[in-house]
C-alpha cells in the first residue's frame, strides 16, 4: 500500500517543536508506531525517526505539562514502559521515570475527595498507569508508596460513584463507554493482590447494573464481553451470573453485522472503528480461547484496506491533520494491518 508510505512521509514532515508529546495523539504514540513499523518492516529510516522522537520526548519531560494518560506525563510513562518491556530500547525504567513518578505522586496524594476535580474515567486511567509502575518496581519502599497511592486512587474513584457511570454510550468508542475498561483495569489491580477485598466489594456493588442490560450496539457488546472476561476470575461470588451474561453477549454478537452495518466505511481507527474490533477479537482469542468468537482476519484486513478513509487522508488536509494520532488516526490502523499480515498470512 504505497499510500501508507506517502502518509508516513507527510506525518514525519509535520512533526515540529510545537507538536504535542502525548500518547494518544502526540509524539509518544507516533514514536511507538515507528518503532513497531521499523521492527516489522526492517526499516532503518523508521527506527531513526522513532529514536529521534523518543529523544525529543525525553528532553521535554521536565517541562510544564499536564499529567494525564491521554495527553500528558502518565501516558508518556506508559509508552516508554512499553518500549522497554518490548525491548525496543534498553535502560532502567524506574530510573528513567523517577521524576515522572514523583510529579504524578504529588499530584494524586494531595487530592481530597471533596476537592476532586478529576472525572472518573481519568482516575481509571491513572489506576492503569499506577498498576504498570507498581508491577515494574523492585524496591520495597517504592512498592509501598505506590501501593498506598493505588489504594487512595481506588477510594477517590469510588467516592460519589453512581450507576450512571456504567451506562452504554450511544456510539461505539473506547473512550465513551466506560464499563469495559473499568473492569479491565480493576482486574489488573486485583492481579497485584494488594487491595483485592475492597475492589471486589466495589465491583460487586455495581455488578448488578453492569449485568442487567445487553448493550444496544453489538460492537459495545463485544467490548463489554472483553471487560467481563478479564474481571471474571476476581469475582468468585458471581460466577453463575457472569457466565450467563457471557453466554447472552456471545449469542448476540455478529462480527459481520458490526463491520458491515454498525461501522461505516471510514470507521477504521483504534479509538472507535474496525481496528478496535480486531484488537478485542484477537485479545479474547489469545487470553480466553474458550470464549473466542470466530472471525475472518482477512476480511477485516480487506475492509480497512479498501476504506475511503485513505483517500480522504491523502487529499483532505483538514482530515489528515485530525487523523494522524495513534488512537484516532491512521497509525493505529496501519499497525492493525501489519499485525494481521504478521499473524495470519
Amino acid at each position: 500500500m504505497s499510500h501508507i508510505d506517502t502518509l508516513n512521509r507527510k506525518l514525519i514532515s509535520s512533526i515540529d517543536e510545537k507538536y504535542p508529546s502525548g500518547l494518544t495523539d502526540g509524539k509518544m504514540g507516533i514514536c511507538l508506531y515507528f518503532y513497531y513499523l521499523s521492527f516489522w518492516k526492517k526499516n532503518k529510516e523508521y527506527k531513526q525517526v522513532a529514536e529521534k522522537l523518543l529523544y525529543e520526548i525525553s528532553n521535554r519531560l521536565s517541562r510544564s505539562m499536564d499529567l494525564s494518560v491521554e495527553t500528558g506525563l502518565a501516558g508518556i510513562s506508559i509508552g516508554i514502559s512499553h518500549l522497554v518491556t518490548a525491548k525496543f530500547v534498553e535502560g532502567d525504567i524506574n530510573e528513567i521515570l523517577e521524576d515522572v513518578d514523583n510529579r504524578i505522586y504529588k499530584h494524586l496524594v494531595f487530592l481530597k475527595n471533596k476537592e476532586l476535580t478529576h472525572e472518573k474515567p481519568e482516575l481509571i486511567h491513572y489506576l492503569y498507569y499506577l498498576n504498570l509502575r507498581y508491577a515494574a518496581l523492585s524496591d520495597a519502599d517504592d512498592k509501598f508508596i505506590f501501593k498506598e497511592l493505588i489504594i487512595k486512587t481506588v477510594e477517590m474513584f469510588y467516592f460519589n460513584l453512581k450507576d450512571s457511570f456504567f451506562n452504554e454510550n450511544s456510539s461505539f468508542s473506547a473512550k465513551n463507554y466506560q464499563t469495559p475498561f473499568f473492569l479491565y483495569v480493576m482486574s489488573k489491580v486485583c492481579s497485584l493482590n494488594i487491595y483485592n477485598k475492597r475492589i471486589e466489594k466495589i465491583v460487586e456493588e455495581f455488578i448488578g447494573s453492569i449485568l442487567s442490560a445487553i448493550p444496544i450496539s453489538q460492537a459495545n457488546r463485544l467490548y463489554l464481553l472483553w471487560g467481563i472476561l478479564h474481571i471474571k476470575s476476581h469475582l468468585p461470588n458471581f460466577q453463575d451470573k457472569i457466565n450467563s451474561h457471557i453466554y447472552l453477549l456471545k449469542e448476540r454478537i455478529d462480527v459481520e453485522h458490526i463491520i458491515n452495518v454498525e461501522l461505516k466505511n471510514q470507521d477504521i481507527y483504534l479509538k472507535d472503528g474496525i481496528s478496535l474490533v480486531y484488537i478485542l477479537l484477537f485479545s479474547i482469542q489469545e487470553r480466553f480461547p474458550e470464549h473466542k468468537i470466530d472471525f475472518c482476519p482477512k476480511t477485516i484486513f480487506k475492509r480497512i484496506e479498501d476504506s475511503e478513509a485513505w483517500e480522504s487522508l491523502l487529499k483532505r488536509e483538514y482530515y489528515h491533520s485530525k487523523r494522524k494520532g495513534l488512537l484516532n488516526g491512521f497509525p493505529g490502523a496501519v499497525l492493525v494491518l501489519s499485525h494481521i499480515k504478521k499473524n495470519y498470512t
